[in-house]
């Protein structure tokens, strides 16, 4: 059984008006609810979509600089720094940005510059994928 990584911030495309009372609902291929959560201390239930009539498991708060973390899902944790090999996972059609504006992550190949946001545009060292 392998692992998923699931960066979510203000900085994610499509995530930039993340708020107080937002949620987000993990979907699997299957339109099935894998995990359902809120953060800041806010619990929401789903009025729409795959998770409607689904109460969110709060998984607390973190500051400026820091991330809440879980290494089974279930538990989570509040880290001032970033895990070591921790690898954001992207689902196609997320437009990344690089230099020459953004693309379509499985567009992107090594070598391809992506910008980031401590140190400008970085060359894509590898890429890995899982095909269903």
């Amino acid at each position: 059984m392998g692992s998923d990584v699931y960066v979510v911030d203000k900085s994610a495309p499509g995530f930039t008006g993340i708020d107080t009372d937002y949620s987000i609902a993990l979907i699997n291929d299957l339109g099935g609810v894998e995990q359902f959560v809120s953060f800041e201390n806010h619990v929401v239930t789903a009025l729409d979509g795959p998770a409607a009539g689904e109460t969110s498991t709060n998984i607390g708060t973190a500051d400026v600089g820091e991330s809440l973390e879980s290494t089974d899902g279930g538990v989570f944790y509040v880290s001032t720094t970033p895990s070591s090999g921790t690898i954001p996972c992207y689902a196609p059609g997320t437009m990344i940005d690089t230099p020459g504006g953004p693309r379509a992550v499985e567009t992107l190949v090594p070598g391809d510059s992506v910008m980031t946001l401590d140190r400008g545009p970085q060359p894509i060292i590898w890429l890995r994928a899982r095909l269903q």
